[in-house]
């Protein structure tokens, strides 16, 4: 069985197909229950929402589901699509095209994005952190991962890569990843005191997994297909909606 879990913090009015599963995150901090499925029950790291972003589904998903063969991660504004240009559920990918992918790739990613004058490791710290967490990261791979560090300084230095954090991909593959990531991620957070970053700097864990996702795929060789993702919120069809109804 497919499955493509949503991560959301808060109520979501969009219906969609049976494929799509919605998952809670940072309920333990605004008391407020959708019905969804919850980061904040089983084996979880709820409590770390504020910093790990969507990584608490990332890890709810990796210890507590063992009844998909394929799992893929989008968010409630964000989603793997075959028509940028709407926000219709019907444009979104079917259990049907990760089938046919699959047979013939590894993963599949949203396109990359192409920073052309900044390096990935430059964008993160003019945009989301401080370039030691990026040592800290180095670090932490050198550590306990060491095989991995030529590819991090490779991804590190180029100027394309994923964003979103999201993905799909066969669920051994997923647990292989998650075991990796959060061994990384651990280490980071045991070595960085974050107590006078700003709300956005604290969310380090989810800005800083970006990257590694790369960093996974480029030393396994693994084989991608890049697909569009659409901001439902944002997409054309949206925007054409909203001023209608002014």
């Amino acid at each position: 069985m497919n499955r493509i879990y949503v991560v959301t913090h808060k109520k979501v009015k969009k219906k969609l197909p049976k494929l799509y599963k919605y998952i809670q995150v940072g309920k333990s901090f605004s008391n407020e229950d959708y019905g969804y499925l919850s980061d904040d029950t089983g084996d979880n790291i709820a409590l770390k929402n504020k910093n790990y972003c969507e990584l608490t589904a990332l890890y709810w998903i990796w210890k507590n589901v063992i009844d998909v063969d394929v799992v893929g991660i989008c968010h409630y504004r964000r989603f793997f699509t075959k028509n940028y240009y709407s926000n219709s559920a019907l444009s979104f990918i079917t259990s049907r095209d990760i089938d046919k992918i699959l047979k013939e790739y590894d993963v599949i990613v949203p396109q990359k994005e192409d920073w052309k004058e900044y390096t990935v490791r430059e964008y993160y710290s003019k945009c989301n952190g401080f370039d030691n967490d990026i040592n800290t990261t180095r670090e932490g791979i050198l550590k306990l991962f060491p095989d991995y560090i030529q590819s991090f300084d490779f991804v590190m230095s180029s100027h394309k890569a994923f964003y979103f954090n999201m993905f799909i991909l066969k669920k051994e593959l997923f647990d292989s990843y998650c075991e990796w990531l959060f061994a990384i991620l651990n280490y980071v957070e045991e070595h960085t005191d974050i107590s006078n970053y700003s709300k956005q700097e604290a969310r380090i864990f989810g800005y800083i997994s970006e990257i590694l996702l790369n960093v996974w795929i480029e030393k396994n060789k693994l084989k991608y297909k890049e697909f569009k993702v659409v901001n439902v919120e944002t997409s054309i069809f949206w925007k054409l909606k909203k001023l209608i109804n002014k």
